[in-house]
């Protein structure tokens, strides 16, 4: 496999490129990942990367990132539904959000009343890899950007911007070479971890 292909799609600079490495591997392990924060400036593909990084991680019938939940309840349904989730667009995070993501990232679990019943509760379980995306300054709150990697994407020139049919057709190409990568590392890593 070739993991680097990845850099075909994304402009992320010399030494960060080894922990976004690192990162997307680890969400492929059963581990508490921390929440990764793709910023850049208009153009830069941040909706486009975070739907590659979703369709390597977490591939559903449409891999485009999403838009926050409005509350506990469609929070836990997204998680419940889903391994990886990016949203997209986000602007800055505000006390409740960053709680929110602070308790998934580390791992908490959600307790709601079964309908139709007054003492029966369900349990959800929530533990999973976080992909947030914005211009700049999304993550603002000390307790969330303890648990966030911030990666910085670097704008593409006009000569190196191509359509999108073109460039998810190239990803799709190239999805099993990168794929393949990963699997490469995590052969290595089982065969030296004990």
């Amino acid at each position: 496999g070739e993991i680097e292909r990845i850099f075909d799609y994304c402009r992320i600079s010399e030494d960060k490129q080894n922990i976004f490495l690192a990162y997307i591997v680890s969400c492929f392990i059963d581990i508490i990942h921390p929440c990764l924060v793709i910023q850049g400036t208009a153009g830069s593909g941040k909706s486009t990367l975070s739907t590659f990084l979703k369709m390597l991680i977490d591939p559903c019938k449409n891999n485009a990132p999403c838009i926050f939940p409005k509350n506990e309840s469609e929070l836990k349904d997204v998680y419940n539904n889903n391994y990886f989730v990016a949203y997209d667009n986000l602007q800055r995070l505000n006390t409740k959000q960053s709680d929110y993501l602070c308790s998934i990232v580390t791992g908490s679990q959600v307790l709601k009343r079964k309908l139709y019943t007054d003492s029966e509760t369900c349990q959800y379980d929530l533990k999973q890899p976080v992909l947030l995306n914005g211009i700049s300054g999304i993550v603002t709150r000390e307790d969330m950007l303890d648990r966030s990697i911030i990666i910085e994407l670097l704008p593409f020139g006009r000569e190196e911007r191509r359509s999108e049919r073109q460039i998810m057709n190239n990803f799709k190409e190239d999805l099993p070479l990168i794929l393949g990568g990963i699997m490469d590392i995590l052969v290595e890593v089982v065969a030296t971890y004990e």
